[in-house]
């Protein structure tokens, strides 16, 4: 089964993206901090990752493919002018998320 993570994962695009290679038959990893919209590389995600759970995990890395996209423009600033407040930065998002697992 072919796989494929998601970042972003819970916003508008991500969601459809996740919906769509659902039904392509991949297995479907959402990641998304729910909150700031900053910057934030996989590379950086998955070394963070890493850290949290206490394990030595190297990222592969991979030419990329036809159709892989290299750069998200969603933007949650249009957001928080309607309101919207994060709570969490990412890195406590993802200790609260990994702190459930346990």
């Amino acid at each position: 089964m072919r796989k494929a993570i998601v970042s972003g994962g819970a916003g508008f695009i991500g969601s459809h993206l996740a919906e769509e290679l659902l039904k392509r038959g991949y297995k479907v990893i959402i990641l998304d901090d729910l909150s700031t919209g900053k910057r934030f590389s996989i590379d950086k995600l998955t070394r963070l990752i890493t850290r949290l759970i206490g394990k030595g995990i190297e990222p592969t890395y991979q030419e990329p493919r036809p159709g892989d996209i290299r750069h998200s423009l969603a933007d949650v600033s249009r957001a928080q002018r309607f309101g919207y407040n994060p709570k969490y930065d990412l890195e406590e998002g993802l200790r609260e998320t990994l702190g459930s697992f346990k």
